[in-house]
């Protein structure tokens, strides 16, 4: 008593035809801002064709003991959607998954998310999502195993905060985990360029458009044989199959323009892209640079020891990556040998972007 829960959710508007309003009935309040709170509050249509209207919840117990039950009513121009709603007096608080991952390691955490991925990356971290931030969940206690949770479900979970190599997770027990809902409908993912993919994006539901993969072949999966590299042209991100069960294992790696969707992780200081299923990956539209090539002769010597040369134009954007697409080296080419002596002995990846062309070739320093 005497103190309240707040709770956020986004509603997602599509073509608009008038205005959309919000209702609640006590003990609950609703605010635009988190500072006026009321059992109505309204959404101006801007005339664009998508809104993504922030809505706060509050629930504030009258009496001991409490469990308060209400239905949150959104209308626009004779369409109306509802959402029934449950507080609890004395339960523990839930706070948004952005706050959480501004804790330290070690604390005790209490959220609620959509789980984003059905477990073909790991059958024992599922990602789940709130609308402020997304984050891991891993968990082996008895009875609130991460691995039977499934894609869509609406969950609570508590827990203390982990990290595997830089990626935070809810992972340390006692892990408590309650789905509410099955089923329910996914956000839709955010579209990105490859350089904006970062540590604020971890654990998000993303797409990329118009990528294409440096490497050839076949997928595996699992180990550093699960990481395969992107690129739009001037930049590059790891693309990682977590697992040898992912169904896009033993398929082909396609050629030319593709859109991919995936949620972001994260080894120590690489970020990696993961699709859910072989679904996430289609054919894209045009290409960042009218073409991704293999050029054998793109470096000479090759093997080398400390300086090659290679057959590029002035101005030419060049970057040396190692196998798991991380980034050693990047220059501009103006006709100067490239300087490998900080470079181990080693197979990379060396790119050149000149006009809007890429061209890559293996490097070998020995």
């Amino acid at each position: 008593l005497g103190s309240f829960l707040v709770q956020t959710y986004n509603l997602n508007a599509y073509n608009l035809t008038d205005d959309v309003s919000v209702k609640v009935a006590s003990p609950f309040a609703v605010s635009t801002d988190q500072m006026t709170w009321t059992d109505s509050i309204g959404f101006n249509n801007d005339g664009s064709g998508e809104q993504n209207l922030q809505v706060y919840l509050q629930y504030e117990p009258s009496a001991s003991d409490e469990i308060a039950e209400a239905t949150v009513t959104h209308f626009t121009d004779g369409d109306t959607i509802s959402v029934n709603i449950q507080g609890e007096e004395g339960s523990t608080e839930i706070i948004s998954i952005a706050e959480a991952r501004q804790m330290g390691l070690g604390e005790v955490v209490n959220v609620t998310g959509i789980v984003l991925n059905p477990g073909n990356n790991s059958s024992n971290n599922k990602v789940i999502f709130d609308g402020t931030a997304g984050i891991v969940v891993r968990s082996f206690d008895a009875g609130n195993e991460s691995a039977n949770l499934n894609q869509g479900d609406s969950i609570t979970v508590t827990g203390g905060l982990g990290d595997f190599s830089n990626l935070m997770q809810i992972s340390q027990s006692p892990i408590i985990i309650d789905v509410i809902k099955e089923n329910v409908e996914l956000p839709e993912p955010q579209v990105l360029g490859l350089a904006d993919v970062g540590e604020q994006h971890e654990s998000e539901l993303i797409k990329v458009e118009n990528v294409s993969f440096i490497n050839t072949g076949q997928f595996q999966g699992g180990g550093s044989a699960g990481n395969f590299v992107i690129t739009d042209g001037p930049d590059i991100l790891i693309f990682r199959l977590g697992s040898s069960n992912h169904p896009l294992v033993g398929t082909n790696i396609p050629t030319g323009s593709l859109t991919i969707t995936g949620f972001v992780g994260q080894f120590a200081g690489d970020y990696q892209l993961s699709p859910r299923t072989a679904e996430d990956m289609v054919g894209g539209s045009t290409l960042g640079v009218d073409d991704v090539q293999h050029l054998p002769d793109l470096i000479y010597p090759n093997p080398a020891s400390d300086l090659v040369q290679l057959s590029a134009k002035a101005n030419s954007i060049v970057k040396i990556m190692n196998l798991s697409g991380q980034l050693l080296m990047e220059t501009v080419y103006n006709g100067q040998n490239i300087n490998l002596k900080s470079l181990p002995k080693g197979v990379f990846l060396l790119t050149v972007v000149e006009e809007n062309v890429a061209f890559y070739s293996k490097l070998v320093k020995e």
